[in-house]
């Protein structure tokens, strides 16, 4: 669990290596043993579901990484709205004049 914890607060790019590292890992071992001249279906059983969880492990992180970004992105482009007024309904073209139309708005 503790790895699992600090997956979720690196960047996303150096836990995506990390999870390859250890599907590499999982899937050596796993081919190593389908290899071998008698697989043993206990072992092979145990390596699935080592490799199992390993995935749903890593899905889960990069779930939460994924979300943390879109929230993230979200409080970015809304501090960038902050500064503008939107008024809809008023024509707009090339030559208008935003103050003399926002007057004409207003009075």
């Amino acid at each position: 669990m503790a790895g699992r914890r600090n997956l979720e607060k690196t960047k996303p790019e150096d836990a995506v290596k990390t999870l390859e590292k250890k599907f590499e890992e999982c899937m050596s071992s796993f081919q190593a043993r389908l290899e071998s001249s008698q697989p043993n279906i206990t072992s092979l059983t145990n390596d699935f579901i080592m490799f199992k969880e390993t995935m749903k492990t890593a899905l889960e992180i990069l779930k939460k990484q994924v979300q943390s970004l879109t929230l993230l992105t979200d409080d970015i482009d809304n501090r960038s709205r902050r500064k503008f007024l939107l008024i809809r309904g008023i024509e707009e073209s090339d030559t208008e004049n935003c103050i003399d139309t926002v007057i004409n708005l207003v009075t």
